[in-house]
């Protein structure tokens, strides 16, 4: 009966120190799951921090293309109005000396 409870205790015994060393060899892979975990996801975060600034930079860079580009159409515009303008003007000019000769030469019949 003695020896029953012995080898009964020493069973309970080595299982508990079995379940124990489980435990603890579950806790260090978990650690190590979490670090790894936490570490791709920094890494993660960080490239997208990165992405993040790609992104703004090339919004940054559209606006000030879009900006470059409406700039030089207005000048563009402006140049393509100035020279409307002179050719009118001077087709103007023309048509009214023109007019005034014809009125000249029809006040002096």
């Amino acid at each position: 009966l003695w020896g029953t409870m012995i080898q009964s205790q020493y069973r309970c015994f080595l299982i508990s120190l079995s379940y124990l060393n489980v435990v603890a060899d579950i806790l260090v892979l978990q650690s190590f799951l979490r670090r790894l975990f936490a570490s791709r996801l920094t890494k993660k975060m960080k490239q997208h921090e990165v992405f993040k600034r790609h992104i703004n930079s090339i919004k940054i860079q559209s606006q000030w293309r879009m900006m470059f580009c409406y700039v030089n159409y207005v000048n563009d515009l402006a140049d393509i109005l100035e020279f409307q303008s002179f050719f009118r003007r001077r087709f103007a000019v023309k048509k009214v000396k023109k007019l005034k000769l014809e009125s000249w030469k029809i006040s002096w019949k």
